[in-house]
């Protein structure tokens, strides 16, 4: 009773200081040195320390004392977002400022201690303006809130090899009352991690807490781990384009199906999360490419294998839907690791896809870059005690743990389960909510997505929600008059009543070309095919989309015919596959190939995501849109030839390009845009009637030896446009102007040189 006096006495003496070290406002580096901002603060500069200043601190300091001596979880009213300065000092020395939102992170209360007189806790922080390393929104964890949070830091680099993805993990220094405190900095789950991994911006969609954590009963619900589903985590996506509603239905209408069945295997056979031995996963690898399907069997292979069951449990788990494979990818996410733990062989799924894919994960692992790895992951320690002897015997027992599991499947009787049938897991979850002391209110979607059901087991009632009430409804928050609403799937209802999972049709055509796979809507599109080394293709219907991917394809000509569309319409729209471009060139090596296309309808004409090779000539006139739209790809152009787009002749983004001899002419907005930390060589260019000729910015580079405008607004500009990122470089070393208004634009994070 007196050492509990003597916290509370201790605790209260720490209100009257400040929680964080004030920051220094007076200078800000970033901003007022350009030279240092842009030449010194690379992308890949870890933090050395951050301070924060809350600005309601006294408020900030109340709430702590009350959190402290609370029992049960934090409660969310605890969980309010304060306007705070942090100050950033990078490993160069150089000093930032940024504006940020700062709230407390974490339900239990591990996630905040008292330490040498002072209270420090685990933050979740949304920087307003600036970025470390092109992250905007993270948290600062407490390192034992992570179990093993050495291994937490290897686990993550070690996914992110494998192209599994895992947010960038890091230890900092935060500077609390003049005393350092390690914390792990981790990234979150957003665009900007996304874009990292170069993956499109889609639906990102993790387990349902709500049901767990009730401030109006005031305690964990453990019972809620039978009703946890899924939802989404970056909801507000519909609001950037209404085409999104039919992707994100999707998304979390299939998730929920893998999540009824592991909660009604969890109910009844009281295994827990780790056992999904008789669960399908055919609703998370629903691609048909081989890699894909594998990919959720190789994720599991390497959490069993470091011991990480923490990050299987529902409500950890979070998801990627790649839209563009109609197919789900694993994040990984707080395994609570433990990599030399021995291996706990009960928890093994007895199950024969676990098995069967470890053969492929072995070979992937051989195969990688150790010595990479263990440099990333010493640079991630950010100079913090680091045994690299025992980075590298847990990088090795990883590997063991794979070829002894293989070797354990013999002493295994592993068959093919009987899965229970997703109406009987449906009828399973409708009896069991009612255990609940919460009211939840099962919500469908017809196969239109356009209309809305309450349903029991007996009967429908239609239900509207307006784009905001969707969006809640959609990520998990919907709640009214104390009763909690529950997205379930998509589900034929007739005479008011459920008639069972709706099924798409799938009129799609799938072809074997060369060594990849090309397919279209056989409505949309005729193929013509004049010799075998070109395909020409005849639209039928505007806006419509025809895909190229995996594999490779060499000396070909690609042409497409389409549809000439009215100047006032607007095309810019997505498919439910998240494509943009009348042509999509999606994860291909391409060789000696010519694209000729006119009158493109569609947001882009030309959209090559992940691809890399040479190509000879593409030649592009009237696009309503974008002519040439191209990410995450390393591509090489001959000639390029583009001729009237509304919008953008060519945009370039996260990735490599080299462009030999560009004739550009009537652009309704960039002749070339280069962003989104890309690289651009261009050898000889003429590019007329823009707006913008080259734009070059967010932490982008061009280098052009011959450029040459006639009738633009502005010649060259530099700037920085998103947050995440710093400003543009262009360097020129040849170049001619005519009839301009202004030959440079250029921000002050930004530089145009002549050599």
């Amino acid at each position: 009773m007196k050492l509990y006096n003597l916290k509370i006495f201790v605790l209260i003496l720490s209100l009257s200081f400040s929680l964080f070290t004030k920051a220094d406002t007076s200078e800000n580096l970033c901003i007022d040195d350009k030279n240092k901002y842009l030449n010194n603060l690379s992308e890949d500069i870890l933090p050395k320390k951050i301070s924060i200043e809350i600005k309601k601190n006294k408020k900030w300091q109340k709430d702590n004392f009350k959190i402290f001596i609370s029992s049960g979880t934090i409660k969310k009213e605890y969980k309010k977002r304060y306007s705070a300065n942090v100050n950033v000092l990078f490993q160069n020395n150089i000093s930032c400022i940024f504006k940020a939102k700062i709230r407390r992170h974490g339900d239990f209360k591990d996630h905040i201690e008292l330490r040498n007189g002072n209270i420090i806790q685990s933050l979740d922080i949304h920087l307003k303006n600036g970025h470390i390393n092109g992250i905007t929104k993270f948290k600062l964890l407490l390192p034992k809130t992570r179990g093993n949070p050495d291994d937490e830091i290897i686990l993550t680099e070690f996914f992110r090899s494998l192209n599994i993805m895992a947010p960038r993990t890091f230890y900092v220094k935060v500077d609390s009352q003049s005393n350092n405190y390690k914390m792990l900095f981790q990234e979150k789950a957003t665009k900007e991690f996304l874009e990292f991994n170069k993956r499109k911006e889609s639906v990102i969609l993790e387990g349902d807490e709500r049901y767990l954590y009730d401030d109006d009963l005031n305690h964990f619900t453990d019972s809620a781990y039978h009703f946890s589903l899924s939802k989404i985590s970056n909801k507000k996506l519909l609001n950037k384009n209404k085409e999104y509603k039919k992707i994100m239905i999707d998304a979390v209408a299939s998730l929920n199906i893998f999540y009824l069945e592991t909660l009604n295997h969890y109910m009844k056979e009281n295994h827990y999360y780790y056992d999904y031995s008789k669960i399908k996963n055919v609703q998370l690898d629903k691609s048909n490419e081989m890699i894909l399907k594998k990919k959720i069997d190789i994720f599991h292979n390497i959490i069993f294998a470091s011991n990480s069951f923490h990050a299987l449990i529902p409500h950890n788990r979070k998801f990627y839907w790649n839209a563009e494979y109609q197919s789900f990818e694993p994040i990984y996410y707080d395994g609570n690791s433990n990599i030399l733990a021995p291996l706990d062989i009960e928890k093994l799924p007895k199950n024969k896809k676990f098995f069967s894919s470890l053969n492929t994960t072995i070979d992937l692992v051989n195969n990688l870059d150790l010595l990479e790895i263990r440099k990333n992951i010493r640079k991630n320690f950010n100079n913090e005690k680091y045994n690299e002897k025992e980075i590298i015997l847990k990088l090795s027992m990883i590997l063991n743990n794979l070829v002894q599991i293989k070797k354990l499947e013999k002493n295994f009787d592993i068959k093919e389960s009987n899965y229970v049938d997703y109406n009987e897991n449906l009828k399973t979850y409708f009896k069991n909510i009612k255990e609940l002391p919460h009211q939840i209110l099962p919500i469908f979607s017809n196969s239109t997505y356009d209309k809305f059901y309450e349903c029991t087991q007996i009967i429908c009632k239609e239900v509207s929600f307006n784009n905001q009430n969707l969006i809640a409804l959609l990520g998990g928050t919907y709640k009214k008059s104390k009763k909690y609403y529950q997205f379930i799937g998509i589900h034929k209802i007739e005479n008011k009543k459920l008639k069972g999972i709706f099924v798409k049709k799938n009129d799609l055509i799938n072809l074997s070309y060369q060594n990849s796979n090309l397919s279209y809507n056989k409505n949309d599109y005729t193929l013509n095919k004049i010799s075998s080394n070109t395909l020409e293709f005849i639209q039928k219907i505007p806006n419509t989309k025809i895909t190229i991917k995996g594999g490779s394809i060499n000396n070909t000509k690609i042409i497409l015919r389409l549809i000439p569309l009215e100047k006032n319409l607007n095309s810019k729209t997505i498919n439910q596959k998240g494509l943009t471009g009348c042509l999509n060139l999606i994860d291909l090596d391409v060789k000696d190939i010519i694209i000729e296309i006119e009158n493109a309808n569609c947001e882009d004409a030309i959209n090559i995501i992940r691809s890399q090779g040479h190509i000879k000539k593409i030649e592009s006139s009237e696009s309503t849109n974008d002519a040439l739209d191209m990410d995450f790809s390393n591509i090489s152009i001959d000639d390029l030839i583009i001729t009237n787009a509304g919008n953008d002749c060519v945009d370039l983004s996260f990735g490599n390009y080299q462009f030999n001899n560009v004739k550009i002419n009537f652009c309704g907005d960039k002749g070339i845009s280069v962003g989104e930390r890309s690289k651009l060589f261009s050898n000889l260019s003429f590019i007329k009637n823009t707006d913008i000729g080259i734009a070059v910015k967010d932490s982008s580079i061009a280098k052009l030896k011959d450029a040459n405008f006639d009738n633009v607004k502005t010649c060259f500009a530099a700037y920085k446009k998103k947050q995440e990122f710093n400003g543009g470089k262009i360097k020129v070393k040849k170049t001619e102007c005519l009839n301009y208004d202004k030959k440079t634009d250029i921000d002050i994070f930004s530089e145009i040189t002549h050599n």
